[in-house]
């Protein structure tokens, strides 16, 4: 078996990096290590650019925030994002989730004050989630509200998954 290290990066590398083509703004950390692999487990948080399910017009922002893996000698070689709970589980441990809570909200007011969307868009990722696991939403909401973008909408969807629009307060 693959033992996972944890070892979580307290501090931001300087800088929001964002895509080539421009419409995927993130912030990243490592959470720790699968050393038989030579991979380094990543939490990133995303602001893109077009790709909310409940907005596809041009200004609307969906942010997101999930696990990636990336070999240690290959910068470039990252694995799609993982937002999944059993992913989650696996990297981090309950006694460091309000660390990791904590650093993703740090990185939302981060990416939210340098990029300042006009719409930003929340989704779960998992449907049918038990109200603690909806904590963190209920963080990053606040977070974002303090940022000045009021709560314009959250509710339910058909598919089970908790959605959240937020716009700007003025």
């Amino acid at each position: 078996m693959n033992e996972f290290v944890s070892d979580i990066e307290l501090d931001f590398p300087p800088g929001i990096s964002t895509v080539p083509f421009g419409d995927e703004h993130y912030i990243e950390f490592r959470l720790g290590f699968l050393p038989e692999t030579r991979r380094i487990v990543i939490m990133s948080i995303i602001l893109m650019e077009g790709g909310s399910a409940l907005h596809s017009s041009s200004g609307v922002f969906d942010l997101r925030f999930g696990i990636r893996l990336k070999y240690m000698d290959k910068d470039w070689d990252v694995t799609p994002v993982d937002f999944s709970q059993e992913t989650k589980r696996d990297f981090i441990h309950p006694n460091h989730r309000e660390t990791v809570l904590n650093l993703i909200m740090r990185g939302v007011c981060e990416l939210v004050t340098e990029v300042n969307p006009p719409l930003i868009t929340m989704s779960t990722y998992d449907t049918e989630l038990p109200p603690q696991a909806l904590v963190k939403y209920a963080a990053i909401a606040e977070c974002l509200n303090g940022l000045g973008y009021r709560t314009a909408d959250a509710y339910l969807s058909a598919d089970g998954r908790h959605r959240w629009v937020f716009a700007p307060t003025s």
